[in-house]
């Protein structure tokens, strides 16, 4: 047994059994031994992949996003560029890269702001961003940012914040929680705190019975932070994940090592937990916020922003093995069996700056 899964294993001993969302904490983020204090989750040799790290032309795109979204600005004088889990400073770094080359204005307008809570991890954007030192800066803490217009950039970050658990028993959704058998194994059991359904839309109410309903206060309560900003700085977010546009039930609790799914309760603080993110309920309170939005999916808005055309410029004369191995770059990014369809892209904005025209169109591009 791991230091970790000793160490919740007497904590409900002590207190009992356990949110999912105490848990999800615990595992990811532990000061001694959470998955980010000591994990290298990215890259090849890492436990996952993401799309920066598939292809530059993600980031490229992205790039041309902020772009166009800093004359939607009108070009301010200066704004904030922040990032939210800037992972390895891939994504940033080819974003940067390219607002350098095609818009001096955004680029020097531009303050960089990366929010990441890992030290580990920032020690490696650091490096990787060493070119734009001067540029760039590093918080722990969103509440932090300053006081001027944000273009805000998040690829999988909502999916990793806690959730918790609810199943439909005799019509009522009870918690469930985490608890120990009597070897010291972790397992799923029933609470006695019933969900109020006072507030919760009629559609949840009608799923049948051993359905699991997935809540997130932690996600809905940063993308609030995010939507607060925009209401009295303006500018746009997006946050791009996996997830659905649809009802948030099933169990999507996951675990991942070395690019395998493993038992959640096997390994905690060695493997990476995240789970599907419910986009609907986000669109619901940027409603409530008198912000925009919208949500596409990933192969919409980069094919929509170009892919096909700048995979085709960056093949250009090149060997036949660097150009098959774009052509899977693209696949990857936006076929609907690889991350085109589960992965969404979540665009906000105030209404003065207004929302991407991708994200206007008919809502075709949703699940």
């Amino acid at each position: 047994m791991n230091d970790l899964k000793t160490k919740i294993c007497e904590l409900i001993a002590l207190q009992g059994p356990l949110r999912v969302s105490t848990f999800m904490t615990l595992a990811l983020s532990d000061e001694q031994n959470g998955y980010y204090k000591n994990e290298m989750p990215f890259g090849k040799k890492g436990d996952f992949i993401t799309a920066p790290e598939i292809s530059q032309m993600f980031g490229e795109l992205i790039g041309i996003w902020v772009i166009e979204t800093f004359y939607k600005l009108k070009k301010p004088a200066s704004f904030t560029l922040c990032e939210l889990g800037p992972g390895r400073g891939t994504l940033m770094q080819d974003l940067l890269r390219t607002i350098k080359k095609l818009s001096a204005d955004c680029f020097q307008a531009a303050n960089v702001l990366m929010v990441e809570t890992s030290d580990k991890l920032a020690a490696l954007q650091k490096q990787a961003l060493s070119s734009y030192r001067d540029k760039v800066r590093w918080l722990k803490d969103f509440d932090k940012l300053p006081d001027a217009p944000l273009i805000l950039v998040a690829n999988e970050f909502l999916d990793a914040l806690p959730i918790d658990q609810f199943i439909k028993i005799d019509g009522d959704w009870h918690e469930r929680l985490i608890t120990t058998d009597d070897n010291d194994e972790l397992g799923f059991t029933v609470g006695n705190n019933v969900l109020d359904q006072t507030g919760l839309p009629k559609k949840y109410r009608d799923l049948p019975e051993g359905s699991v309903l997935e809540l997130s206060p932690l996600r809905l309560e940063f993308v609030e932070k995010v939507l607060k900003h925009l209401s009295r700085h303006h500018g746009s977010a997006l946050f791009i994940d996996y997830g659905s546009t649809g009802l948030p039930y099933g169990d999507t609790l996951q675990a991942v090592s070395r690019h395998e799914f493993k038992d959640i309760f096997a390994n905690p603080g060695k493997d990476d937990l995240t789970s599907h993110v419910d986009f609907s309920s986000l669109e619901v309170i940027a409603k409530r916020h008198g912000i925009l939005s919208g949500v596409i999916t990933q192969g919409a808005f980069l094919t929509g922003l170009g892919l096909i055309e700048r995979a085709g410029r960056l093949g250009a004369d090149k060997s036949h093995d660097v150009q098959e191995k774009i052509r899977l770059d693209v696949e990857r990014l936006a076929a609907p069996e690889e991350m085109g369809t589960l992965f969404k892209v979540l665009a906000l904005s105030d209404e003065e700056t207004g929302i991407h025209p991708l994200f206007t169109a008919e809502q075709n591009y949703r699940d």
